[in-house]
């Protein structure tokens, strides 16, 4: 519980008060992906979605969306009902489940968002993720990812600058899986159980990137 209270304030010290502003950086192709649809009638699922401080973002933006909140911590969980206690158009369902085996039917999701979730997970459970997330979106549907910059990121000589940010944020921060996170081939990863990148860039030190669900899986 004390985890889910000092959470946002925490993250936001790491990273100079821009964490909100580099997950923002999703909502433009969520617009994008919205445009000409009932948002009603869409639904989005929001994985290991934490304080539920992005989800409160795009509820900013569609407010009449259907959202599913995952998160694994009930203490988490709880956050997420406590910050979007103020929407009152819309849905929310709060679901206590792991990532890796989600609790819903197949095709059930139109818009899939996981927002630094994947340096937290050794290489078996990301596959395990993306597989998941695959399964439960609907062909044609969209998954917005967030997630830390990788090696191979940097511009302008900036690999060394970023290479050994790597090695001090694993160690000083408790992220055994970071560095290993760093060098996975995130559009292999996906594009192995059908799910096509659509866009990548970057806002600042995160990477968000956009996949959408192929009409063949």
């Amino acid at each position: 519980a004390e985890s889910a209270r000092l959470y946002d304030f925490q993250v936001e010290t790491v990273f100079l008060g821009a964490k909100d502003t580099m997950t923002r950086a999703a909502l433009p192709y969520m617009t994008q992906f919205m445009q000409h649809r009932s948002v009603e009638d869409t639904k989005l699922l929001d994985v290991a979605s934490g304080t539920g401080r992005f989800l409160t973002n795009v509820r900013d933006n569609f407010p009449e969306l259907q959202c599913t909140a995952l998160e694994l911590s009930p203490h988490y969980l709880d956050a997420v009902r406590v910050n979007n206690e103020r929407f009152t158009a819309g849905s929310l369902q709060l679901v206590e489940a792991n990532v890796e085996h989600m609790p819903f039917g197949d095709a059930e999701f139109d818009m899939l968002t996981a927002v630094y979730l994947f340096h937290e997970l050794p290489y078996t459970a990301q596959r395990n993720a993306v597989r998941e997330f695959a399964r439960v979106l609907k062909p044609g549907g969209q998954v917005f990812f967030v997630d830390s910059y990788q090696q191979g990121d940097g511009e302008d000589g900036m690999d060394e600058v970023f290479s050994s940010a790597f090695s001090r944020f694993e160690r000083y921060f408790h992220e055994p899986y970071y560095r290993d996170y760093s060098l996975v081939d995130l559009e292999a990863l996906f594009g192995e159980f059908g799910l096509e990148l659509q866009h990548s860039t970057m806002a600042w030190v995160a990477k968000v990137m956009v996949f959408v669900k192929t009409e063949l899986h």
